[in-house]
This record gives structure tokens, C-alpha cells and sequence, in this order.
């Protein structure tokens, strides 16, 4: 193989290696990112305004195409294009995996007996509640853990 053909090869995959490793959000940064989005979108992506959709628990896939859409004018949204234009390619990522993360789903593990509800509102203040299913008939359910949010 010639000079040119080998660093052309090296240039390409490089170049795709690079984007794999980025195309990967982090939770953590995208947290850390979230906050310019929870006036509208609401803590954790749960929005209280019907205006504004939930984004908690969304695919990351779908936000990041979503974000990338607003960047390119083909969603139709001055403040998404405005927010989305300020964002990296990388805070995309970032965000997406933030919110994907966030399911307001609950979620019951039958091997541990714990049912674990991830967002429950009370009185305008949102928790993370832990129970345990000591008993299918009747039905006994322990709180194990409460996390204010």
C-alpha cells in the first residue's frame, strides 16, 4: 500500500473513531447542562406548563436529532433555535443522554421486591421514592427510601 492510500486510511479512521467517541452523551455533563432547559421543560424534563413538553425518559437519539433540527432551521421555534445554536455537538450528546436518562417511568424489580418511582409530586416538591413489596395478598408496601429532588 502506497504513503497516500495508508494516511488517508489512518485519516478516515480516525476521523470515525473520533465521532463514535463523541457521539456518546454524558450524564453528568448534560445535568450540568440542563439547567437552561428546565424553565420551560420543568425539573428533570417533566414540564408543569402543557405548553411545553416532557422530555424526561425520551430516546436519545430522537432529542439529539430534535436539538440538531432547531440548529438547522427545520424545527420552527425562535427560543429551540436560540438555545439549540448555542450548543455543541457534544452538549447535544451530552443533554440527550441526560434526559434519556430520566424516566418518569417506575420500575419494579420482582427479584428484589423494590418498586422504585423515580419523579412523585407533592405539594410542588418532587421525590424519588423506594418501596418494598412485602407481601403480594394484600398488598404491604414498605417506603425504604425517599430523596427530595
Amino acid at each position: 500500500m502506497d504513503l497516500k492510500k495508508y494516511m488517508g486510511l489512518l485519516a478516515f479512521v480516525s476521523i470515525i473513531f473520533s465521532n463514535a467517541v463523541q457521539a456518546e452523551g454524558d450524564i453528568e455533563t448534560g445535568h450540568a447542562l440542563s439547567s437552561q432547559c428546565s424553565s420551560c421543560h420543568g425539573l428533570y424534563g417533566l414540564s408543569s406548563n402543557e405548553q411545553f413538553p416532557d422530555i424526561a425518559g425520551q430516546k436519545q437519539s430522537y432529542l439529539a436529532e430534535q436539538l440538531k433540527n432547531y440548529q438547522l432551521r427545520l424545527r420552527d421555534n425562535l427560543t429551540m433555535q436560540t438555545i439549540a445554536d448555542s450548543l455543541s455537538n457534544q452538549d447535544i450528546q451530552d443533554l440527550a443522554a441526560y434526559y434519556a436518562s430520566t424516566s418518569p417511568v417506575a420500575q419494579f424489580d420482582l427479584a428484589t421486591r423494590i418498586l422504585v418511582v423515580p419523579f412523585l409530586s407533592v405539594a410542588n416538591d418532587m421525590y424519588k421514592v423506594q418501596l418494598h413489596l412485602d407481601s403480594i395478598f394484600p398488598v404491604s408496601l414498605r417506603l425504604t427510601s425517599v430523596e427530595n429532588r
